[in-house]
């Protein structure tokens, strides 16, 4: 039997559409809501990280002051190599800052920077040293990025202090490629001296060869060294993590 279809009363109507009206009224108020916790949320972040930034800033600052009244070379150099590790950290913190963005950052534009500085900081004399950096322009993680501008950083230095000693031109490139799915391979490579002796990576004296190879370790990966008189180049094979 056909079953007949009873209109809606202008009641039951009415009721219906006041219901839906504070169904939207109450979306929009959460939807309010949940904007002004992530606004908030957002101010935090880079109000932390501008602290964290400044103080990494004024750490350096008093490396600085510091060196100034330091005449041994040895010291010297040693706070010079403590003021770029953490300038390399400082950086990530200035381009979360300027970006707004505390998920990732633009690795190729931080290389530059942060190769940048330490051309100033390492690079003494007449010597032109050039720096071709190859990477694509996506953003990559944080986590990621701080482990990886620690150890270019090292690499960088290293090379800037020790592979052209004998040269006053030369080149060091830095190459970030995926190779295969989540596996990356990070390359340091100059064209200076090179190094006289086979490196055994289980028994690296150098304090900044030593942290590159952590640091590889810390990404699930690698440090392989390869030198001839034509230079020297440094492979991280890693995960991303």
């Amino acid at each position: 039997m056909r079953e007949e279809h009873i209109p809606f009363t202008e009641e039951e109507i009415q009721t219906d559409e006041a219901h839906k009206k504070r169904e939207i009224e109450q979306r929009l108020l959460f939807q309010k809501e949940l904007a002004e916790l992530l606004n908030e949320k957002e101010i935090l972040l880079k109000e932390i990280n501008h602290r964290v930034k400044n103080n990494l800033q004024l750490i350096n600052s008093l490396i600085s002051l510091q060196l100034n009244g330091i005449e041994d070379k040895k010291s010297r150099s040693v706070l010079i190599d403590i003021q770029s590790r953490i300038k390399s950290m400082s950086l990530i913190h200035e381009f979360m800052y300027e970006s707004g963005n505390f998920g990732s950052i633009k690795c190729k534009d931080y290389f530059e920077r942060l190769t940048h500085y330490l051309r100033r900081a390492y690079l003494t004399g007449s010597k032109k040293i050039h720096t071709i950096i190859s990477i694509d322009e996506h953003n990559y993680d944080v986590e990621l990025v701080t482990y990886l501008g620690l150890a270019i950083n090292e690499l960088v230095s290293n090379s800037y202090k020790h592979a052209f000693q004998k040269k006053q031109t030369g080149t060091i490139n830095i190459d970030l490629r995926n190779v295969e799915n989540e596996y990356y391979l990070l390359t340091v490579k100059d064209d200076g001296d090179g190094i006289p002796y086979k490196i055994d990576i289980n028994y690296i004296t150098s304090m900044g060869l030593q942290l590159a190879n952590t640091l590889a370790r810390q990404l699930n990966g690698k440090l392989e060294i390869e030198s001839s008189e034509s230079g020297t180049t440094c492979l991280i094979h890693f995960m991303k993590i």
